[in-house]
């Protein structure tokens, strides 16, 4: 399995952004940063997030971001929310 903290963390190092610049435009601190470097699986916000600010898509190398669809959202039977949130919103047409 990829270990997603590095990805991010190589990718950040590249993009020439200062982790202090991306503590402040993600609300995060530095040493929260670098503690999410460290972790192996990291949450789509957090991906999607960092990967919005660096300008750098992370789906290739992340096969959880390669299962997302058009809202944002993880639509296979992984995600037992997406068929939950699914099965609403047809009940609500």
């Amino acid at each position: 399995m990829e270990h997603q903290g590095k990805i991010v963390e190589e990718a950040v190092r590249k993009s020439g952004i200062a982790i202090t610049r991306l503590a402040k435009l993600t609300g995060y601190s530095r040493r929260h940063l670098y503690n999410m470097f460290q972790e192996p699986k990291l949450s789509i916000e957090f991906l999607l997030l960092v990967g919005k600010i660096i300008h750098h898509d992370f789906t290739p190398k992340i096969k959880q971001l390669q299962k997302l669809n058009k809202e944002g959202e993880i639509s296979n039977d992984e995600n037992p929310m997406y068929w939950k949130d699914k099965y609403l919103k047809l009940l609500k047409k």
